[in-house]
C-alpha cells in the first residue's frame, strides 16, 4: 500500500514538474530570451500638430545580458521583441521624424522597466512605455552607460537596485515626468541614494516677446511635452514654461531656443523649417 501511495505522489511530482518545464519552454526561448509585446504611446503633440501624424514610427532601444545595446526600429503599432529573461532591463521608445529640430536629446522619449511594468498579456507579456512613467527606465539606462566597469557592472547595479520603491517615490512627485534623472543615476552608481534625491526640476513661467518670428495664434509645442502648448498674443508675446538650460519650443514656420540660467533668459535663437530645408 505504502509503495503504492509512494509511486503516485513521484508520478504526480513528475507531471507538476513537466507542465512548469513546459511553462518554462513556452515564456523563455532558447536563448534565455523573453518575447514581450512593446505597445507605443501616444506621439509628441507638438509633432503630431505640425506633421499631420502620418507614418511616425518608433525606435525601440535596450540592452542584452552581455550589456549591448539593441534596436527595433519602424514600430508604428504594437509590436514583439526578444527582450532578457532575467535581471532588469530599461526599454526607451524614441520617435522616428524627419521633422528638423525633433532630437533625442531634447525630445524626452518613452520609457518602462521590463519585467517590473510589464502586464500579462493573451500571448505574450506586454510593456507600455510612456514618457511620464518612464523616469525609472531613464534612470537605469544612465546607470548602465555611467558604470564604471561598462555596461555589463551597470546591469549587475541595475538588477540589485529596489525599482519597486523608486518608481513609487516618483510617482508620489507633483510631476513625475519632469523627475531629475541625473542625480538619481549618479548616486546610484556612488552608492549613496536615498528617497531625498527623488525630486523635480525646477520650472518657472516667463512672459517674453516671440515676434517677428512667430506670428500672433501661431501655437508654440514645447519640446518637452509635460508642458502645455502656448499660443502667441496679439502683441507678439507669449506665456512659456522654461527649466535650466535649453529650452525648445516648436511653431508652424520654425522652432525658437531660449536658453535659461541663473533666472533670466541668456540666449534667444529662432531657425526656421525653410532654411534647413535648403
Amino acid at each position: 500500500m505504502t509503495d503504492t501511495i509512494g509511486s503516485g505522489l513521484a508520478i504526480i511530482l513528475m507531471a507538476t514538474a513537466l507542465v512548469f518545464n513546459a511553462c518554462d519552454l513556452v515564456d523563455n526561448l532558447g536563448d534565455g530570451c523573453v518575447e514581450c509585446m512593446i505597445v507605443p504611446p501616444e506621439t509628441h503633440p507638438g509633432l503630431a500638430a505640425l506633421s499631420g501624424d502620418t507614418g511616425i514610427s518608433w525606435t525601440a532601444r535596450w540592452y542584452d545580458e552581455k550589456g549591448t545595446i539593441r534596436e527595433e526600429r519602424g514600430l508604428s503599432k504594437p509590436s514583439v521583441i526578444r527582450l532578457p529573461g532575467t535581471g532588469v532591463t530599461p526599454v526607451l521608445l524614441f520617435e522616428e521624424t524627419a521633422l528638423p529640430g525633433f532630437t533625442q536629446a531634447l525630445i524626452p522619449c518613452a520609457g518602462a522597466l521590463f519585467p517590473l511594468q510589464a502586464t500579462e498579456g493573451n500571448r505574450y507579456r506586454e510593456l507600455r512605455p510612456t514618457r511620464r512613467h518612464g523616469q525609472a527606465a531613464r534612470s537605469a539606462e544612465r546607470v548602465i552607460l555611467g558604470a564604471r566597469g561598462g555596461t555589463r557592472a551597470g546591469l549587475s547595479v541595475v538588477a540589485a537596485f529596489d525599482w519597486l520603491r523608486l518608481m513609487s517615490l516618483i510617482e508620489s512627485l507633483h510631476c513625475p515626468e519632469s523627475t531629475d534623472i541625473r542625480e538619481i543615476a549618479s548616486k546610484m552608481l556612488d552608492g549613496s541614494f536615498s528617497s531625498r534625491y527623488v525630486r523635480e526640476l525646477t520650472a518657472i513661467s516667463a512672459s517674453l516677446s516671440v515676434a517677428p518670428w512667430i506670428a500672433p495664434g501661431d501655437v508654440l509645442y514645447p519640446a518637452n511635452p509635460e508642458f502645455a502648448p502656448v499660443v502667441s498674443r496679439e502683441d507678439g508675446s507669449a506665456e512659456v514654461m522654461l527649466r535650466e538650460g535649453l529650452n525648445r519650443f516648436f511653431g508652424s514656420g520654425g522652432y525658437l531656443d531660449l536658453q535659461f540660467g541663473s533666472g533670466q533668459i541668456v540666449c534667444t535663437f529662432f531657425r526656421s523649417y525653410a532654411s534647413m530645408e535648403q
